[in-house]
């Protein structure tokens, strides 16, 4: 398995001028991986001040073929590293306690 997506980030930021726009976007998604799974291009930019099309432009420079391509190994990766019951809060906060939850939740805070 190729190197974690944390790594491959903090190289690439390693290499460009601190405070760049590429940089900028790199951050946000390093710092802010839930975000980043699921904003978009345009939200990205915002976050980070820069346009969408440097969004863009920072996905292609790591590699991928956009943003939907980084976006999902960003998502890929935050997700994989939540526990069972964070995953289950993550996709269902609208949903009651049922039992099989309340286990969960007891089982993690043991």
């Amino acid at each position: 398995m190729g190197r974690s997506l944390q790594v491959r980030i903090a190289e690439q930021l390693a290499k460009l001028p601190r405070g760049s726009q590429a940089a900028r976007v790199l951050e946000v998604v390093q710092t802010n991986p839930q975000f980043a799974s699921y904003a978009s291009a345009r939200d990205m930019a915002q976050r980070a001040g820069v346009n969408a099309s440097t969004v863009t432009r920072a996905a292609r420079q790591m590699g991928f073929g956009g943003w939907p391509d980084l976006q999902l190994e960003v998502r890929s990766q935050h997700l994989s590293a939540l526990s069972t019951p964070e995953l289950l809060d993550r996709h269902s906060t609208e949903m009651t306690e049922t039992p099989a939850r309340a286990a969960l939740h007891q089982d993690a805070d043991h």
